[in-house]
């Protein structure tokens, strides 16, 4: 028996019982492991899942930062402001006296 068979011919001797164990098993089917499928493809899901969340969190903090500076910066507007119309009203007052 040489290498050079081809597969039709060593599926028909598989049949006859002729061929080696050896061989046999090389010309089975490769079966898919459908348990390790199904892990792989859930882990899959929970990475991207996670992934999601952490960049809504980031999206999340961001934007609160954002809302914090943005209110600050209000703030010190309305002070100076404050300040501006204390000076004017005291502008106003000292010529008077």
């Amino acid at each position: 028996m040489s290498l050079g068979i081809c597969t039709y011919d060593r599926l028909a001797r598989k049949r006859a019982g002729v061929l080696p164990i050896a061989l046999t098993g090389a010309l089975e089917k490769k079966k898919p492991n459908k348990i390790r499928d199904k892990k792989r493809t859930q882990m899959i899901r929970r990475k991207k899942k996670k992934k999601k969340k952490k960049k809504k969190k980031k999206k999340k903090k961001k934007k609160k930062k954002k809302k914090k500076k943005k209110k600050k910066e209000e703030e010190e507007e309305e002070e100076e402001e404050e300040e501006e119309e204390k000076e004017r009203e005291n502008e106003k007052e000292g010529p008077d006296l």
